[in-house]
């Protein structure tokens, strides 16, 4: 009989519960909190490798089987844990309904211990032996006695009998509890609150580093069977509540007759031995019993107990079921018996079992156990007893195995019934898109799921050490690919533009029909009545419906569509059971009258839990999708296409009932790439061996790819119906040691920041395109360090580029990959592929159509013009008076500083004063004058200029003079009104407007007109380009022309042109009676040509309107000083600016590009613009920055299609 006690503290770390990733569920950092599992371990979370428990940075409570060894490589773990909270309570959860018979419960144990509680003392005593040969760094006191507090707390909420063994883990330290069935808790927890207060001076005593856990388990194994520990030391004894037998107090000796070595707590005496006498009376061991409640029970001493039960470490290894002694005798044969309906006798497994003890305690051989369980789930053999499992203890039928919380495939998810029609426990509760299930009940696609790999014992529901095994859809083989495809498809998106986004207007007539079967029409929305809305794509639409050569489909919604705030739920209830049909007979009655040949859906995703910014969406959502395509279907012509996008990612995609969907539609479009980027950061299941998820792996990895490919059709979609996404693009990242090699070198940054270079044209770090790679390979230009290579194991080309220190790595497919990766795809017999890659000659047709409808444009709005322009000039010139007078305002005017004031009542002498500190004579009822010395002439005419842009030729000094009448007082009864007695006001020498010839207001028409000759250069160089563009679409190789570095450098001057002739447009409708907001519009308007137009006219500016700083200063005429239109004045007034360079490299004004090539000058003028700031944009009209940024967005999202 030995009460034994011990406190030990281990590093360590913990994590799980369970979380869901790209490829399938993974435990996620931390278990489930205890406060939400309650104080059973069943229901806590279960963790099955230690290299998963290291990153919880919180408090955790854990429990394994002691037997099973972390330092073995061939054990297999299951690890409960759940993550403590302060002020914890610990409140019981709801057990799992199992169908097992009464057990122990290591950790919840029964209420009533049937023993009284007795005070004894003992001399605790710590000694080095087994833990003295620790490797690791002793953990801080700190977080020992935290991890302790948290055990403590625990501890007095359980029960207050029955055997303890638990873990709990503070940071860098580990404590861990033995406390024997005769301890009461509430001295478990005495002590431990008396360890912590300690814990500095104990940690080195019983301190032991990570890497020693196995010896701290292998502690408290042998505390379990009784055993002390060697070179014990004597410690300072304490007094400590035992229970004992309610008959006598034989279990309570005296001080002075009790040991302890190395915090074991020993009682002394020893049984003797006894010779059987037939059967005797017995009692059952029931959950939480100890020697002394079963004593109590039998109505006998504790000696006696010992006495009619001699064995071995009887009261340490007393199990359920098991019988004792209450007198002489043997024990009857109590061998398990199997259940009525066939189920074995069932046992569920605590933390210090063993076979061996197990057996012993139900008069078994540890081979009647292998030989019961050769069919239960889970079995691994008697080495590998799992905490909490269930276990069958005679012949018979294995029960279902107990429910695990997190599971969510397999017999082990809570809930689960015993499947009464033969369904094979391996089947219940498959994975959404029959997805693989692995031992431990995780659903995932990748070999870590698929790959099966049972135990030696050939059970079901196992897997070898250190693998997670597969028990349903496993293989990692590409199905459903028996057939190939009727016809191959070569899909293009042609994404159009907003009507209002006049420059980025494209003839969709230019697009080469040979190189197409199927256009993708991008993007149709949903209206709030559930009908097709093109309105911001009206214009391109109705040329598109009209050609031929192809398949013409009409796509809806898109990314913004599907998460923007004002649109998220219109695909959500477009779908529902209410809405459907209205829905469906729209679109279909849409696709008649357009005579279009498909729709394409992409709403991006439908289920999905965790799109930012919006409500989650409802789990009915792909039935709805499901059910709404089937009506569609329905109703469409047969010959028309149905299509869906999709993406590769298992968390996303599962919500699809795809083996369904693909019954009613033609194709799906699958979105293959950006399996990795910088948002891996941190995610340990985003990238195999990479528990930082900062490894520089591919974005277009060929593995991952075909394990994408798969997913998709063992979930039962047929591989001739999906399009394979490839992509023109690279996902790159800042190296940590530009010197490292392989798939482990890790990159810098966070999950939101990348530190990688962002490219001239995508100008983004983390993304950039093939053409920009190309460029840096021909040209390094700053960068030192250039190296490219071909990764096979990702079938990527590699770029490595930068300077010492700071060297980015960038995987992408150029011209070669990319084409063996099409026919890769092509010979599984998938339906081609989709190539994401630059549709730059479309970006081109854009730019170039644009040219000419703004040169169209110009001369319509130039009809009737001067007439507007007449009104502007005369309305600029009415601006000038009131703006002096505001600057010269009586009292507080901010131009009277400048002046010294003689003032005077009429026929009064002058009195000389400060303009400001003068007294208020206007304010008095009587006639007066002032007249005004300027006497800091330069400060007055910088400070109007500046304040109300009133230049120092437009101003004339004079007289002015007004009057009021004079106050007549009270009138007399029958007078009648007076006469008004005036009173006159003049101001001498004062500020004002001078004549108007002397007032000049440029035609911004004329520089248009003196533009003609450079934009017709501008327009045969754009012509040029596109079609070298055009000749060499398909190729990717370094040494072609970047047409990504055409379209850039294009953009920024017709921009700027189509911007000045919009202006132009713009005036048309004020008319000369305008009111005052409309002439300010139209002021700035006219602002807007002279700005946008500048660079093309270039020294003929000045002679035509004058500098770009004086017409800056109309604006404040007009009282809008700081509209931030007017800023760019400060770029243009600088010739060696963005638009100046651009123009003159690409269109030779001012002679600026003929010493280059043309793709120099290209080269070069994309350069200049990836030079101008976020700064320096923010200074153009709101709608040129608009237009530029969908300029930026034809490059980077036809560059990146997704």
């Amino acid at each position: 009989m030995r009460p034994s006690f011990v406190l030990l503290t281990s590093l360590f770390g913990l994590i799980s519960a369970v979380t869901e990733s790209y490829n399938g569920q993974y435990a996620d950092n931390c278990p489930s909190l205890c406060a939400h599992a309650g104080p059973n371990p069943a229901n806590w979370t279960n963790i099955h490798h230690v290299r998963n428990l290291e990153s919880c940075d919180q408090t955790v409570l854990f429990g394994l089987n002691i037997h099973n060894s972390v330092a073995d490589p061939n054990t297999i773990l299951t690890i409960r844990a759940c993550v403590a909270s302060h002020g914890q309570t610990y409140e019981a959860a709801a057990s799992p309904d199992v169908p097992q018979q009464p057990s122990q419960h290591n950790l919840v144990v029964a209420q009533s211990c049937g023993a009284k509680v007795v005070k004894t003392a003992f001399t605790p005593q710590a000694g080095p032996s087994t833990l003295s040969e620790a490797s690791s760094a002793a953990p801080q006191s700190t977080h020992v006695a935290e991890a302790t507090r948290q055990l403590s707390l625990f501890v007095d909420k359980s029960a207050e009998c029955g055997t303890t063994i638990l873990f709990a883990k503070h940071k860098s330290a580990v404590v861990g509890l033995y406390s024997g069935a005769q301890i009461t808790k509430h001295a478990v927890r005495g002590f431990l609150d008396s360890f912590a207060e300690n814990a500095a001076l104990t940690v080195g005593v019983v301190s032991a580093g990570f890497a020693d856990l196995a010896a701290a388990q292998d502690a408290i194994k042998d505390w379990n069977n009784g055993l002390c520990l060697d070179e014990t030391i004597p410690a300072t004894p304490v007094s400590m509540d035992v229970l004992v037998s309610t008959v006598d107090n034989s279990f309570n000796a005296p001080p002075n007759t009790t040991t302890i070595s190395h915090g074991n707590m020993t009682a002394r005496g020893k049984p003797r031995a006894l010779l059987p006498r037939g059967e005797c009376r017995t009692e059952e061991v029931h959950g939480g019993d100890s020697c002394a409640s079963l004593a109590s029970r039998c109505g006998i001493s504790g000696n006696d107990l010992s006495k009619y039960n001699p064995q071995k470490n009887l009261c340490s290894t007393l199990k359920p079921k098991q019988h004792v002694c209450c007198n002489a005798g043997t024990l009857p044969d109590f061998r398990p018996r199997p259940q009525p309906d066939g189920t074995c006798n069932t046992y569920k497994v605590s933390d210090n079992d063993n076979c061996s003890d197990v057996a012993d305690a139900h008069y078994l051989t540890q081979q009647d156990i292998e030989d019961f369980n050769k069919n239960t789930w889970g079995w691994a053999g008697c080495a590998h007893l799992q905490s909490g499992q269930l276990i069958c203890l005679s012949e018979g039928t294995p029960s279902m195995p107990s429910p695990v919380q997190g599971a969510t495939c397999g017999p082990q998810v809570p809930g689960t019934e015993k499947p009464s029609n033969g369904t094979a426990l391996a089947d219940l509760n498959p994975c959404p898109l029959n997805a693989c299930c692995d031992a431990w009940g995780f659903c995932g696609t990748t070999v870590d799921f698929c790959t099966k790999s049972p135990a030696d014992t050939g059970a079901p529901g196992t897997a070898k050490p250190g693998t997670n095994g597969c028990i349903s859809n496993c293989g990692m083989e590409i199905v459903n690919n028996g057939k190939a495809p009727d016809q191959l498809k070569t899909i293009g998106y042609f994404e159009a533009f907003d009507q209002s986004r006049m420059c980025l207007r494209m003839s969709v007539k230019e697009i080469p029909a040979n190189k197409y079967s199927h256009i993708h029409f991008a993007f149709a929305t949903v209206t709030s009545s559930f009908d097709v809305d093109i309105s911001d794509v009206e214009y391109e639409f109705s040329k598109f419906v009209k050609m031929s050569g192809f398949k013409k489909i009409l796509t809806f919604g898109g990314w913004a569509f599907s998460t923007e705030a004002n649109t998220f739920q219109r695909f959500r209830d477009a779908t529902k059971k209410e809405h459907r049909e209205t829905f469906v007979n729209n679109l279909v009655s849409f696709m008649s009258r357009k005579n279009l040949d498909g729709f394409d859906f992409d709403w991006e995703y439908p289920g999905a839990p965790d799109i930012p910014d919006i409500t989650p969406r409802s789990p009915e959502e792909g039935d709805n999708y499901l059910a709404f395509l089937q009506l569609l279907r329905s109703k469409l012509p047969s010959e028309k296409s149905l299509s869906l996008a999709v993406p590769a990612s298992y968390w996303y995609l599962k919500q699809y009932p795809v083996k369904d969907i693909a019954k009613y539609v033609d194709y799906f479009i699958y979105m293959t790439y950006d399996l990795h980027g910088q948002w891996d950061v941190d995610n340990k299941s985003s990238m195999p061996g990479c528990q930082a998820g900062n490894c520089l792996r591919s974005h277009i990895n060929k593995t991952e790819t075909h394990d994408a490919m798969v997913m998709i059709t063992k979930a039962g979609v047929e591989a001739r119906q999906l399009v394979i996404g490839i992509t023109s693009y690279a996902r790159s990242f800042r190296m940590n040691d530009a010197s490292c090699s392989g798939p482990f070198c890790t990159f810098a940054g966070d999950k939101r920041h990348s530190m990688a270079y962002a490219g001239p044209c995508t100008t983004t770090g983390g993304y950039i395109s093939n053409a920009e790679l190309n460029d840096i390979i021909k040209n390094p230009g700053n960068y030192s360090i250039v190296k490219s290579y071909i990764d096979k194991d990702s079938d990527s080309n590699i770029l490595m580029y930068g300077n010492p220190g700071a060297v980015d790595w960038a995987a992408y497919m150029d011209g070669d990959l990319k084409t063996n990766r099409i026919n890769w795809i092509k010979g599984l017999n998938f339906g081609d592929s989709l190539d994401s890659g630059c549709v730059h000659l479309f970006a081109l047709e854009i730019l170039y159509s644009q040219l000419l409808d703004s040169l169209s444009l110009f001369q319509t709005n130039s009809e009737g013009y001067d007439d507007k322009f007449g009104w502007y000039e005369k309305w600029t010139k009415e601006q000038i008076q009131p703006r002096i007078d505001s600057f010269m305002k009586l009292g507080d005017g901010k131009g009277l500083k400048y002046f010294d004031c003689y003032w005077a009542y009429t026929d009064g002498k002058e009195t000389k004063d400060s303009c400001l500190g003068m007294p208020h004579i206007w304010d008095v009822n009587a006639g007066w004058s002032i007249r005004y010395d300027l006497v800091d002439k330069k400060g007055f005419f910088d400070a109007l200029a500046a304040e109300a842009g009133i230049d120092e030729s437009w101003v004339a000094f004079g007289e002015t003079s007004d009057y009021t009448c004079a106050d007549p007082g009270d009138p007399r009864p029958g007078t009648g009104g007076l006469p008004c007695r005036k009173l006159f006001h003049k101001k001498l020498n004062y500020p004002q407007k001078g004549s108007d010839d002397k007032i000049h207001v440029g035609n911004p028409k004329k520089l248009i007109e003196a533009s003609i000759g450079n934009v017709t250069a501008l327009r045969t160089s754009l012509l040029s380009s596109y079609l070298s563009v055009g000749l060499s679409f398909y190729d990717d190789g370094p040494n072609d022309t970047s047409a990504t570095d055409a379209v850039v450098a294009y953009s920024m001057p017709i921009l700027q042109l189509t911007e000045a002739i919009n202006s132009m447009k713009d005036i048309k409708e004020i008319g000369e009676d305008a009111k005052e907001q409309a002439k300010k519009d139209l002021i700035f308007k006219i602002i807007t040509i002279v700005f946008m137009v500048i660079p093309f006219v270039g020294e003929a500016l000045g002679p035509l309107i004058g500098s770009a700083a004086s017409v800056a200063r109309i604006a404040l005429l007009i009282g809008e000083a700081g509209n931030g239109a007017l800023t760019v004045a400060d770029i243009m007034e600088d010739p060696s600016s963005a638009p100046f360079a651009v123009l003159g490299l690409i269109a030779g004004v001012g002679g600026g590009s003929g010493r280059l090539s043309k793709a120099e000058a290209l080269a070069e003028a994309s350069r200049a613009r990836g030079l101008m700031k976020g700064s320096d944009l923010a200074k153009f009209p709101q709608r040129f920055r608009d237009q530029d940024a969908l300029v930026q967005k034809v490059v980077k999202s036809l560059c990146a299609r997704s």
